[in-house]
C-alpha cells in the first residue's frame, strides 16, 4: 500500500518521498492510479491553508497569484498544461498543422477571476502567462473590466477574452 502511495505521489508531484522506490510493477502502478485522487485531496488541503495563512498577510490578488505559482511548482503544472492542451487540440486552430503548433507552445495564463465571496465579489481584471520552458510568469495588459470565467482566444497574435461574468451578474 505504500509503495503505490509513493508512485501516485512521484507521479503528481515534484516532491520526492523517496529514493528507493523507483521500479514498479505493474500492479503497483495501475494500484497507485486508484490513488490519485487521494494525492489531489491532499494537495488541496495545502492550497486551502496556504490560503488561509496567506490571506492574513496579502491581498486577495497576491494571494491568488501566490497559489497558482505554488500548485504550479508542487505540480511541475502537470494539470494545467495538460488542460490547456486539451482545449486548444479542440478549438485552436483552423487546420491540424495550426493545432498542432499550438499544442506545442507551453505556455498557458491565467487570465481574470472573482475575489471574495457572497456579495463581497470583487471581478479581477489581471492576465498572466507563464513559460514552463523558462519558468517565468509575464503580466500580462489588464482587461478594461474585472470578470471571470471568461473565453479567451488568441487570433493574429493578440490574446481576445470574451464574454464571462462580472460581479453584478454572476
Amino acid at each position: 500500500m505504500v509503495r503505490p502511495f509513493i508512485f501516485a505521489w512521484h507521479f503528481l508531484t515534484a516532491i520526492p518521498l523517496s529514493r528507493a522506490h523507483h521500479d514498479p510493477t505493474p500492479r503497483e502502478l495501475a494500484f497507485s492510479m486508484r490513488l490519485y485522487p487521494f494525492v489531489g485531496l491532499m494537495l488541496g488541503g495545502v492550497l486551502a491553508i496556504s490560503d488561509i495563512l496567506l490571506s492574513g498577510l496579502f491581498s486577495r490578488g497576491v494571494v491568488n497569484a501566490l497559489l497558482i505559482v505554488l500548485l504550479v511548482a508542487v505540480t511541475r503544472g502537470l494539470h494545467q498544461d495538460g488542460l490547456a492542451d486539451s482545449l486548444d487540440g479542440l478549438a485552436g486552430g483552423h487546420t491540424p498543422e495550426e493545432r498542432l503548433e499550438i499544442m506545442r507552445d507551453g505556455r498557458i495564463g491565467a487570465i481574470g477571476g472573482f475575489v471574495g465571496g457572497g456579495v463581497h465579489r470583487d471581478g479581477q481584471n489581471t492576465a498572466f502567462e507563464y513559460d514552463p520552458a523558462s519558468d517565468t510568469w509575464r503580466i500580462l495588459a489588464p482587461m478594461k473590466a474585472g470578470r471571470a470565467s471568461v473565453g479567451v482566444a488568441v487570433l493574429e497574435g493578440k490574446l481576445h477574452a470574451i464574454g464571462g461574468r462580472s460581479p453584478d451578474n454572476a
